[in-house]
């Protein structure tokens, strides 16, 4: 297991095995070993080799071991050197370009040992050399089709240079108004109406708008038609509006009229039409019209019309009659208890006649937010309710109080948490938290607590003290960041020593430092 902390210097003996790299701050001294040359041929080096041992070896089979390893290398008594060759020469302790190894390899000596192009080492699409210029031959070079990911030549107008670009970007600098490019290849960018279907450019589909549809495909289309149903709905004006037809008097060409005219035209016995509008023709006398209803008028029909013996007659259950005048008397219903399915009567305040209504609509009508309605009965519907965030802090929630004869109340969602914390939480504003993970910044002259104390990168010595009224089982842990030069220095409190000292310090960056109170006066690092 890996060492953690300990007070004081740690004494190791017999083999000691480090599972990682070891680190030494102030170096190692290794007293009694003397100063001394080293020479080459004879002495040796430690290494690590890879079985895990350290061993040592020559600097002779050292040297010929690493000249091994690089191809141009040799080794002789210890000394690595250039192994010359291949075109290359030791002269005066230099490297230097040997010419006449170079004979058919496209290079040639130039008469004083530089190296230039053989004229017939010029490739294709490429004429000169041998001392003349290199010059571009284009009726060397064989055709091809060019395709997306080719590169091609260019001159630079910018610096006169010659440099290389893909055909992709050429097409693309190419690709002006209405056109784009992709893959080296130009396409003509249609919108709307327009589109490119069997490489043609054409109409689509979408040219038919509303009052019109099309015959044919979406991208051939063939001819358009008068589609009513694409209309959108307005509200008619049948004084003023007009509406299409076709006129069988002019060979059923379509035309147009106004909604009067039609409604004129199409008024007959009892019907009278003014400005669109139909009317029943009514003589005023007996019969009449009010609030777009036919009715008999209040004088229309007189006693001697209809007796009192008539209107007796006339009134059932519900109703009575009194000097041949008949009421609504709901003391003559019978009582009987309403049930799902049942209708009410009702005064519709809109055209203030007579109508009926279910009981479940009514109770459907009376459920409001956090009530549903199912069958006439009404009952308390939670998912009815608006969702929003929860403000723990000063939210309320309802509860059936016990103590209360299971009344129903409502309680601050803080107060219930505060209720709920046992031992190890606390409760602030409606939120619970482990008493053990308090998380908190500390510095220079800080007074620690229970939880995570952590700091910030330090350049100076820091001493902080621990908590002066611990309970048995509080863990403290202290965690460093950045130390240049600098310490944390734990001290106790009063009696309360740390495994048996008043201090304990971490020296190395982000270095960490755990002790829980176990006992009266004895803080234990783990």
């Amino acid at each position: 297991m890996a060492y953690k902390f300990q007070m004081g210097p740690a004494r190791l003996s017999g083999n000691t095995v480090f599972e990682e790299q070891i680190e030494v701050s102030g170096g190692v001294a290794l007293s009694g070993v003397p100063d001394t040359a080293v020479t080459v041929a004879d002495d040796s080096i430690l290494f690590y080799d890879g079985d895990g041992n350290m061993k040592r070896e020559s600097f002779v089979d050292y040297a010929t071991a690493l000249a091994a390893t690089a191809a141009g290398l040799q080794a002789s008594s210890g000394q690595i050197g250039i192994n010359s060759g291949n075109g290359l020469k030791i002269d005066s302790n230099a490297l230097v370009v040997e010419p006449d190894d170079f004979a058919g390899t496209g290079l040639e000596d130039d008469g004083s040992d530089n190296l230039r192009i053989a004229a017939a080492a010029a490739g294709l699409g490429i004429s000169g050399g041998g001392g003349s210029a290199l010059a571009l031959d284009f009726s060397e070079l064989a055709d091809e089709q060019i395709a997306s990911g080719d590169r091609f030549a260019f001159r630079d107008a910018t610096d006169d240079g010659m440099h290389a670009d893909t055909v992709d970007d050429l097409a693309t600098l190419f690709a002006g108004s209405g056109l784009g490019a992709a893959s080296a290849v130009l396409s003509v960018q249609v919108s709307g109406a327009v589109v490119v279907a069997s490489d043609k450019v054409g109409l689509s589909a979408s040219i038919a708008g509303t009052g019109l549809t099309y015959q044919g495909g979406t991208d051939s289309i063939e001819a358009i038609h008068l589609d009513l149903n694409e209309l959108g709905s307005a509200t008619v004006d049948v004084s003023a509006d007009s509406f299409a037809f076709t006129d069988s008097d002019d060979g059923n060409k379509g035309k147009q009229d106004t909604i009067a005219d039609l409604m004129t035209a199409v008024a007959g016995d009892a019907l009278v039409a003014s400005s669109g509008v139909l009317a029943v023709g009514v003589d005023d006398s007996s019969i009449e019209i009010d609030s777009d209803a036919l009715r008999i008028k209040a004088a229309g029909v007189t006693d001697a019309m209809m007796n009192d013996d008539v209107a007796t007659g006339l009134a059932g259950v519900g109703l009575s009659a009194a000097s041949g005048v008949m009421a609504l008397d709901l003391n003559e219903l019978t009582a009987e208890a309403v049930a799902s399915g049942d209708f009410l009567a009702f005064v519709d305040s809109t055209d203030n006649g007579t109508h009926k209504e279910t009981v479940d609509d009514l109770a459907t009508l009376f459920a409001g937010n956090g009530l549903s309605a199912s069958s006439a009965v009404m009952a308390l519907d939670l998912n009815e309710l608006s969702a929003a965030a929860v403000d723990v802090a000063n939210d309320s929630i309802a509860i059936v109080d016990a103590n209360d004869s299971n009344g129903s109340k409502k309680e601050s969602i803080a107060d219930l948490v505060t209720a709920m914390a046992g031992a190890g939480l606390t409760a602030t504003s409606g939120v619970l938290k482990v008493t053990g993970n308090n998380v908190a910044s500390r510095a220079d002259g800080d007074t620690l607590a229970e939880g995570y104390n952590y700091f910030a990168d330090l350049s100076a010595d820091a001493t902080v003290t621990l908590p002066a009224s611990p309970s048995i089982g509080d863990v403290v842990t202290v965690k460093a960041k950045g130390l240049t030069g600098a310490s944390i220095i734990i001290q106790k409190a009063g009696t309360q020593a740390i495994d048996g000292e008043s201090t304990a310090t971490i020296e190395s960056p982000y270095g960490a430092l755990s002790m829980v109170y176990v006992a009266s006066n004895d803080w234990r690092i783990v």
